[in-house]
């Protein structure tokens, strides 16, 4: 088993949550896409510090912040998971959930977000072969199911709170 296979149905809901559809199909708000950066800008300001230079995302992240129209409100949902990146276990598998997720259902998001003008600097990878190596050595940790599981339900929280906004 593998940890995609561990969290398989995670994934089907982040990717069928109103929120996640929505921005996989390119159709959301200046806002929301504010409220995510800034989002993941509180969760990769505790991650990036643990993993390696090829995988880091907060450079990037702020200048998705700044070249947004809209200034981020707070997430309470991604400061609580943020302050659980504490354990080998959650950092490696939040690495694998996050990292995978901007590697690859990134390229889907930044085709549909880049052409309204949206920012998407943190979905492009200067070194992304290095990256996508670093997060395919994680896959057969069945070890980090626990923090891959967590990183997919802060996620979802995520979600949730830019969707009860709207």
């Amino acid at each position: 088993m593998t940890l995609y296979a561990a969290t398989r149905e995670l994934h089907h809901k982040a990717e069928t949550h109103p929120f996640g559809a929505r921005m996989a199909a390119g159709d959301i708000t200046a806002q929301e896409w504010a409220d995510w950066l800034g989002a993941l800008a509180l969760i990769h300001a505790a991650l990036d510090v643990h993993l390696p230079a090829c995988l880091h995302r907060q450079r990037e992240l702020m200048l998705d912040r700044l070249a947004t129209d809209a200034i981020s409100r707070p997430s309470r949902a991604a400061l609580d998971f943020a302050f659980t990146l504490d354990t080998e276990t959650a950092v490696m598998g939040a690495a694998y959930i996050f990292f995978g997720a901007h590697l690859r259902g990134g390229a889907v998001i930044r085709k549909r977000l880049e052409p309204k003008g949206f920012p998407c600097a943190h979905l492009r990878f200067d070194q992304a072969r290095e990256a996508d190596e670093a997060v395919k050595a994680l896959r057969d940790d069945l070890s980090l199911a626990p923090g891959a599981v967590a990183a997919f339900e802060a996620i979802l929280a995520i979600m949730d709170e830019i969707g009860e906004r709207a």
